[in-house]
């Protein structure tokens, strides 16, 4: 059974051990709860912004794609409709863009689908302030 998790992802790259805070992430098979962190999620998402789409879009999905159990990471504007995927293929990562609200984004690896309409559901899309930096 999967849930959802809020917790530090523990990445062990080659060189290094790595922890990051995700918005969310899925994980199947758990840590134990004394555990303050994750090391097999499924599905990792990050809401994108300003301040964060560097790290996100660069160094943590560098980090997250190296771990064995992940399947999709998941990056999310906030401030257009648009959800970025990278899945896990059998040729490797594979890149997928949705960028309409009638949009429907496929997660097969959990049984389920997310449609970007209630993604987006009740949120007012205005441009980020540049003072935000």
């Amino acid at each position: 059974m999967s849930s959802l998790q809020f917790r530090k992802i523990r990445v062990r790259l080659s060189s290094h051990t790595r922890f990051y805070y995700a918005d969310a992430s899925v994980v199947c098979k758990p840590n134990p709860q004394s555990d303050s962190f994750q090391d097999e999620p499924a599905l990792i998402v990050e809401v994108l912004s300003r301040k964060t789409r560097r790290i996100d879009e660069g160094e943590k999905r560098d980090a997250y794609l190296t771990i064995s159990s992940l399947a999709v990471y998941m990056l999310v504007e906030q401030d257009l409709a648009r959800v970025v995927i990278d899945r896990r293929t059998e040729q490797g990562f594979i890149r997928e863009v949705y960028e309409d609200l009638v949009d429907v984004v496929p997660l097969p690896e959990l049984g389920i689908e997310l449609p970007l309409a209630e993604v987006y559901d009740s949120v007012e899309f205005t441009p980020e302030s540049q003072d935000e930096e």
